[in-house]
Parts: C-alpha cells; sequence; structure tokens
C-alpha cells in the first residue's frame, strides 16, 4: 500500500502514545544536532518518534509497518553516514528514550538499553564496582556497536562485545516481542532452542538487529572492575620500520597477552598506508582551505585469537564467521572529515580510489608472501561505510542463516527491514550510493539497494 500523509501518520504516532518531534520543535533540532556526523544529520525526517519502554517501540514498528511508511532505526547516532540512523521524508525512531542500565547484584548480569551510550553504562556499573565489555569511545550507543559485533578492550579475552550478551529483547516487523537467547546445552529435541530464539539470538550477534527487528533491551554479563594501564605513544614516520614490526610481533603474540590491546598506526601493508595517506592528505590540500580538513588512518590488530575467542565463549555464537579466519589480520580504517556537503561529495571518490590502491598492493604482497592474491574480505561493520557490502563478508554460511532468519521472523513479509526501514547493512552486493535514502524494490531513484535474501 502506498505511504499515508505526513500529517496523518504523525497523528496515527501520537495516537499510540508515542513522543513525537516535529520540524517546528527545537527538541527535533536538538536532536538531529545530536548526531556524530553532519553527513547522518543533514537528512530530515518528517518527524522524530521516541518511543520509551518496548510496548511503546512495538506500537511504533506496528503503526509504521502497517502504513507503508518509511523508518530509520536510531540508537547512540554514532555511525557516520547518511542513511544509517535518519532518513529524509520517512520517520527517524529514536531510541534516545531507552537509556537504562540496570544491575542485579545476584546474577552479576546487568540489563542496559540500545539508547545509552557506553559512557552511561560505565558510569552506572562503576557503582557496583562492575564493567562489561563495551566501546572503547563513550560517546558511542550500545544498541549499533552490540549488533555491529562490537571491539572491545577485553576482545581477546572475552572475545567480541556482542559475545557477552546473555540475551536480547526484540520487537519484530509485526510488533511481536520475543527474548532470544542461546539454547540451553544439552538441548536434544530442539524445542529449547526454538523457545530461546537461538537462530535469532545468533544473528543479532554481528548481523545488525535492523534485519531482523527492534532491540530493545540487552542483558550482558559482567565482570570485577579493575584498574589498567593506558597511554599514547607518538612517533615521527622515521620509526615506521621498527614500529611496523613491533605491530606484527604483537598481532602474532597476543595469546601470551590476552589482557591486551592495541590501537595503532602501522606492518608491511601498513608502511604503504603511511605512504597513500600522506599522498590522499597532499590532493585534498590541493584544493580544500587549511583547517577545513582533518584525516585519520587507523590501524588496529585482527588476529585469529579473536574468531577463537568468540567461538568458545558461552553463550552460544555470533554470526560474524571469523572462527574461520586464516591468517592474523589488521583492520584498516580511513576517515576524512570537512566541513561542508560539497566537499563531502567531492572527497568521497577520492577516499574510496585510496582503499582500491591500498587492497591493490595488499594483493601483491599477498601473492609474494602467500601464493596468491586474496585478501581476508572480512570488513568489521562499526567500521564500514554504506557502499560496503559488510553481510556478505561473512560468508556464505552467515549469509544463507540470516536469509532464512529473517525469511522466519517475519511471516507477515511487512519486512522491518527489507522493504521500508532505512538499514544501512543489507547485503546487496551492489556500490550503493551512502547517501541512498530508499530501500524498496524498484524503487527509481536507487534500485540496486534491495536486500539480496529478498532478490
Amino acid at each position: 500500500m502506498p505511504p499515508i500523509s505526513h500529517p496523518s501518520i504523525t497523528n496515527l504516532l501520537t495516537s499510540a502514545g508515542i513522543q513525537v518531534l516535529l520540524p517546528a520543535h527545537d527538541a527535533f533540532t536538538e536532536r538531529l544536532q545530536s548526531y556524530w556526523s553532519n553527513t547522518a544529520s543533514a537528512l530530515k525526517p518528517i518527524c522524530i518518534a521516541r518511543p520509551s519502554s518496548a510496548e511503546e517501540v512495538s506500537r511504533t514498528l506496528t503503526t509504521l509497518t502497517s502504513t507503508g511508511t518509511h523508518f530509520a532505526i536510531r540508537s547512540g547516532g554514532h555511525t557516520q553516514y547518511a542513511g544509517a540512523n535518519n532518513i529524509q521524508g520517512g520517520v527517524t525512531v529514536d531510541l534516545g528514550l531507552l537509556d537504562w542500565v540496570r544491575f542485579d547484584a545476584d546474577s552479576g548480569m546487568a540489563d542496559i538499553g540500545p539508547g545509552a551510550t557506553w559512557k552511561q553504562v560505565y558510569h552506572e556499573l562503576q557503582e557496583h564496582d562492575r564493567v562489561v565489555s563495551g566501546g572503547r569511545d563513550g560517546n558511542v550507543g550500545v544498541g549499533g556497536l552490540v549488533l555491529g559485533g562490537g571491539i572491545s578492550f577485553f576482545t581477546a579475552k572475552r572475545g567480541f562485545v556482542c559475545d557477552d550478551v546473555i540475551a536480547f529483547q526484540v520487537v519484530l516487523a509485526d510488533g511481536r516481542l520475543v527474548v532470544a537467547s542461546a539454547a540451553e546445552a544439552g538441548a536434544g529435541s530442539g524445542h529449547e532452542a526454538e523457545a530461546a530464539h537461538s537462530d535469532l539470538f545468533r544473528c543479532l550477534k554481528g548481523g545488525s538487529g535492523t534485519n531482523f527487528g527492534v532491540v530493545t533491551n540487552i542483558k550482558m554479563k559482567t565482570m570485577k572492575s579493575e584498574n589498567i594501564w593506558a597511554g599514547l605513544r607518538f612517533f615521527t614516520k622515521e620509526k615506521t620500520e621498527p614500529l611496523s614490526t613491533a605491530l606484527t610481533d604483537f598481532t602474532k603474540n597476543i595469546e601470551q597477552n590476552v589482557d591486551s590491546h592495541l590501537l595503532f598506526f602501522f606492518t608491511h601493508l601498513v608502511k604503504e598506508a603511511a605512504a597513500l595517506h600522506e599522498d590522499l592528505v597532499n590532493e585534498l590540500d590541493s584544493f580544500i582551505a587549511d583547517g577545513d580538513f582533518v584525516t585519520q588512518c587507523l590501524i588496529q590488530p585482527l588476529p585469529m585469537l579473536y574468531g577463537r575467542t568468540s567461538h568458545a565463549m558461552q553463550g552460544g555464537r555470533n554470526v560474524l564467521g571469523l572462527e574461520k579466519q586464516p591468517c592474523d589480520a589488521l583492520i584498516l580504517v580511513i576517515v576524512v572529515m570537512v566541513k561542508t556537503a560539497v566537499l563531502n561529495v567531492r572527497v568521497y571518490p577520492k577516499v574510496k580510489d585510496w582503499i582500491a590502491q591500498l587492497q591493490s598492493f595488499a594483493a601483491g604482497i599477498n601473492v609474494e608472501f602467500r601464493g596468491n592474491d586474496s585478501n581476508l574480505p572480512w570488513i568489521y561493520m562499526n567500521y564500514a561505510d554504506g557502499s560496503q557490502d559488510v553481510l556478505r563478508s561473512y560468508g556464505e554460511e552467515s549469509v544463507k542463516l540470516m536469509r532464512e532468519v529473517a525469511a522466519k521472523y517475519d511471516p507477515t513479509e511487512r519486512n522491518v527491514t527489507s522493504d521500508i526501514v532505512h538499514s544501512p547493512y543489507e547485503g546487496n552486493g551492489t556500490d550503493a550510493s551512502p547517501y541512498a535514502v530508499e530501500w524498496l524494490k524498484n524503487d527509481p531513484v536507487n534500485p540496486l539497494n534491495y536486500p539480496a535474501w529478498k532478490k
């Protein structure tokens, strides 16, 4: 059915008891300005819906899906590109009021709302001398990081952030509220797994929640809060050679010190990254005024241990596919921040070209040292750009599972993500525009953004 008029949908949401912010409200502007990236906040929804409970999320979702209204889901608003957590001309469902942190001393578990930030989580849990395996930036939202897998300071020892989740409370496309968790160990008939929605649980651990429903509560394991050592060291580029060796040694030997964690800028591959980064900066400097752009080239270890630790964690597998990682690797992210939308459009293709050059260089290194030109295809969702095929990088087994689970939990085929929701990672296998604002099949504006498992 065609979407209903703007006033009608805002009236329906209000009648359902949902707080609705309209463009004329100061609070509407404040919420848009609270996004981390201006690229994301540049989109203007017709209204912002702010449910404050799982029940209100359910009413919001049924109202939107039943009327064919396009919508996007926001938790912390930290994903940088347009369309990941906001929408043009639709409804943005803002989970910012679902920001509770509740610790249960008897079980040692914490219930955390997806709209909380990690700064809130750490502050609340510190009152109980507890901590969780969570984000490394306090301003990042809980929901997005967990559902994208999540790397923490404890990943070598505890797996990804999602591996410390015990259960997700989820609102499905038809408004049903379910709790997804791992099946009890030793279940013989499969009924326990079905009752626990263990297939949904696994897909939510790294598969992006909006592909299956809207997560409204995350139950996590906690651990005793202890002091840690941390620090920053700065080196000139003349130190590239010994630093490359140090990064390689750290990655290869992390099993000897699983309590350690490293964010770095340099390996053999990284030395070329540093050179290309300097070239990129010089090129941008040729047409952007001084002070109007900032670049960051971040590299961090992705040892095989991460995937093995995740696979061994009690509480069920995730869907990231890293248990089959064939070798130690590095995660690379290049960030360019500019002041205007015009500059953003000009810079974006140059950054993609930079990535392509580096991938080509890495393929050459693989031929020289490994006998093939295959780079590790895995993409970390929480660093990815909207044009990258994240879910496909998890491997065919994971894609098959996610396709089946998406169909199973949306029997009405209203598809919380597939037809009308604005979802960043749908495994579409295309070079879709990061500025796309529609996800409809046969959409004349952005026809390639339809998810692969619905084709």
